[in-house]
């Protein structure tokens, strides 16, 4: 019984040791300012930043492989869907997207959702988990509506790794600023 309860204390420890450093590594990274003609966002400097506009993104931001056995690199993207004309509203939108959610992504869950606001600007903040290719992956979704578009900024991770992930995540996330 008494090791059980030294292996639990170890566990927890070696835990808040690996999410203090994840948080101490974002802090201490140097980061990049992307100026886009709608937006800007930061990313860390040994982050791979894609604008070919593959699968619909605008933007996509990549971690490195963390090692030779990694098969995920962890991601931000950028969406960016027209809506003019469609009298798109944030709750019209949030109720959308977790519908398809709910619908289409496999083994999908959602663990939040809330409106938050960035200066004057609201927001929705999803997170919720899926299975992909066979992946199961966590996902932390940030929604803006303007009067035109809708901005989607997605955190992508394995879904063992998000703890690990999210403080360098939500600082991408949160420096998403509109034009």
């Amino acid at each position: 019984m008494n090791a059980i309860k030294h292996m639990k204390t170890a566990i927890t420890i070696i835990l808040l040791l690996v999410f203090a450093c994840a948080a101490k590594t974002a802090a201490a990274q140097k980061w990049v300012k992307i100026n886009k003609t709608a937006y800007s966002i930061k990313a860390p400097m040994d982050w791979t930043i894609d604008s070919s506009k593959q699968m619909g993104t605008d933007l996509v931001l990549f971690s490195m492989f963390e090692n030779g056995m990694d098969k995920f690199r962890e991601n931000v993207n950028v969406l960016i869907q027209h809506t003019e004309g469609m009298n798109m509203t944030l709750e019209k939108y949030t109720a959308i997207s977790t519908g398809q959610i709910k619908t289409m992504a496999t083994d999908s869950k959602i663990e939040e959702s809330k409106t938050l606001k960035s200066g004057n600007t609201a927001f929705q903040k999803i997170i919720y988990s899926a299975t992909q290719a066979g992946m199961k992956l966590k996902f932390e979704q940030y929604y803006f509506i303007t009067g035109k578009f809708a901005y989607v900024i997605t955190l992508t991770t394995e879904i063992g790794k998000f703890e690990v992930f999210r403080p360098v995540g939500e600082e991408i996330l949160n420096s998403f600023v509109l034009k």
